[in-house]
């Protein structure tokens, strides 16, 4: 393991290579959820493969693949379809993906984008702004992207716009900083799930130039509180404590996760999304640390080693919970550990990869 990451996580190279070996395989494996074939003539997808492609492309990146190297630029060609669809030419969650996604894999600060990449954009970008329903007058409404969760359609939709804005195509006719400012001030909301109000900090403070905002810092504090106190998770259903416990003694049985698959499921893609957007804010909330770490510490001691795929679809044995699980858990651990890298994991790691890889001596390897 790298000596420069701290603090050390128990067979981390192993596990980590092992993890993106299956990421790599997954288009192969589960062609039907990761850049499928289209299902119609305008290359559209279904929704699982767009959510699932759009996790998978983020856990590559987030290991330190560049926007250059062949699994990136498929991907873009497989987001890239037109807008409008012939359905309906609105915003829906499969939609929002799609435009995640295209920004994602679009450079950060670009001074130019190029045309073909635009054309998908833009128009995206256009019917995002226009769905604002009745609301404040002054920011135009809330966002509406016919979701689930209507303060969260909020606060993806902001999160999309930031993006756009940091890659400079978001143009001010849509809207400009002063506008994203308002939005903004008015974004952090105590009804949020730990993982979105997570979510909303991180969007705030990487908007205001790395400054965790005045009357943020009461948000950090109840998740710093929330984690410790439900002993390294986030999300937790009051039922599930005892699933934590046998996770702390390790004494966590496949059976027990069979009865609570989607309960369990929920809180560790939960706990793996703060992770994810508070190691950003450590650098100005050190305290945030020893919180994030206990949280890191408990999903890695379960599943680390070399068999951390078999060990996964044994909890997740549905594709698409594996592949979710998978993803995110790549993007947590990319960013605890990366925080402490001298260059990207993936310049470090890669030789183990293709050593790993050469040592396989299957088919589908």
């Amino acid at each position: 393991m790298p000596s420069d990451i701290h603090p050390p996580l128990p067979e981390f190279e192993t596990t980590l290579v092992h993890m993106v070996l299956e990421l790599l395989r997954a288009p192969a494996k589960y062609p039907q959820l990761v850049l499928s074939q289209p299902i119609d003539a305008q290359g559209e997808a279904t929704p699982d493969a767009v959510r699932i492609t759009h996790h998978y492309v983020t856990a590559l990146q987030a290991f330190g693949y560049k926007l250059n190297d062949y699994e990136l630029e498929q991907a873009l060609k497989w987001f890239a379809v037109p807008f409008p669809r012939e359905q309906a030419n609105t915003i829906d969650p499969t939609e929002m993906n799609r435009l995640e996604a295209l920004l994602t894999l679009c450079p950060p600060r670009a001074e130019f984008v190029a045309p073909e990449l635009m054309q998908h954009i833009q128009p995206r970008l256009e019917s995002l702004v226009r769905q604002r329903g009745p609301g404040d007058e002054a920011l135009g409404g809330s966002f509406d992207i016919h979701g689930d969760n209507p303060l969260f359609d909020n606060l993806w939709a902001l999160k999309v716009l930031t993006m756009a804005y940091e890659r400079s195509v978001l143009h001010p006719s849509l809207m400009d900083d002063k506008q994203l400012t308002q939005w903004l001030d008015t974004l952090v909301d105590d009804h949020y799930k730990d993982k979105d109000l997570a979510l909303a900090l991180r969007v705030c403070y990487e908007y205001s130039g790395m400054k965790i905002r005045r009357g943020h810092k009461k948000y950090l504090d109840r998740l710093i509180r929330y984690g410790r106190d439900n002993l390294g998770v986030w999300d937790l259903r009051t039922n599930l404590q005892w699933l934590v416990n046998h996770m702390h003694t390790q004494e966590l049985q496949i059976g027990d996760v069979a009865e609570h698959r989607d309960a369990f499921r929920d809180m560790i893609v939960s706990t793996c999304y703060v992770i994810e957007n508070l190691m950003p804010l450590t650098r100005a909330q050190p305290q945030l640390m020893g919180t994030i770490q206990q949280a890191m510490d408990l999903w890695w001691n379960a599943i680390s080693g070399e068999r951390v795929a078999e060990k996964l679809l044994d909890l997740f044995p549905e594709p698409y919970d594996y592949l979710l699980i998978l993803s995110r858990t790549v993007v947590a651990v990319c960013t605890y550990a990366g925080a402490y890298a001298d260059k990207p994991l993936a310049e470090r790691l890669m030789p183990h990869v293709y050593r790993t890889l050469s040592l396989q001596q299957s088919e589908q390897a």
